[in-house]
């Protein structure tokens, strides 16, 4: 059952329509604790940067360098901080737009793999595009959006679709992808369900089939945090 906010609309039959997107550099910048209804990623091309994003009762902050990205669902609370310099890539997106080629069901059905991501889709998902190829989609998309009156709308549908697929692919191939992503959504869900025992994670990881240490270290690699 999706029940995310990205996901509510993919039962829909709409596709992402980029609502805003942008190259820049952020110099000695903090931005205010924030959520909106589009979902976002941010990836960092040059410099650091930290994120903060706030779950409830809950707050979690991580440093991205080079090449690292992070993807936040619509209505997650959170905010940037630049101490100095950083060089990024933002495309912020929601769904309704009637789709030319393709909805989002039959772009899941052409790629497992983001089908895959979406089951197990979590509010925010940092990752490293050691490939690049995660980032030669967001620039495709970002310059369709700086060149909207020239662009053609079937290419800009494709370049969407190939950034949600690498997004995906990347996802699930980085670090404590795969299997291992599989594990922490799953301890996440015990969690969740559990919220007022006091359960151990050694238990956790008895429940999950794997070692207390490996379930902690697929959760720090995952969210940043510990469990």
């Amino acid at each position: 059952m999706f029940l995310h906010r990205m996901t509510k609309q993919l039962q829909q039959g709409a596709f992402p329509c980029v609502e805003a997107c942008y190259s820049w550099t952020w110099t000695d910048f903090h931005m205010a604790p924030h959520a909106h209804d589009r979902v976002e990623i941010m990836y960092v091309l040059r410099g650091r940067c930290r994120i903060q994003l706030f779950e409830e009762d809950r707050q979690q902050s991580f440093t991205m360098g080079v090449g690292e990205f992070v993807f936040i669902d619509a209505g997650t609370m959170h905010a940037l901080q630049v101490d100095e310099s950083c060089y990024m890539v933002n495309v912020e997106f929601s769904f309704g737009q009637a789709p030319l080629l393709m909805t989002m069901q039959s772009l899941m059905a052409a790629s497992p793999t983001l089908a895959q991501w979406l089951r197990e889709l979590s509010f925010w998902q940092r990752g490293k595009d050691d490939s690049g190829m995660l980032y030669n989609a967001l620039s495709a998309v970002v310059d369709d959006f700086s060149h909207s009156a020239d662009a053609d709308d079937a290419l800009k549908e494709i370049h969407i679709a190939q950034m949600l697929v690498h997004l995906a692919t990347t996802l699930m191939d980085d670090g404590a992808a795969g299997k291992g992503f599989v594990y922490v959504r799953r301890c996440v869900n015990l969690l969740s369900e559990r919220m007022a025992e006091d359960i151990r994670i050694e238990e956790l990881a008895k429940e999950l089939g794997i070692s207390a240490a490996y379930l902690q270290r697929l959760f720090r690699q995952v969210h940043g945090v510990t469990i």
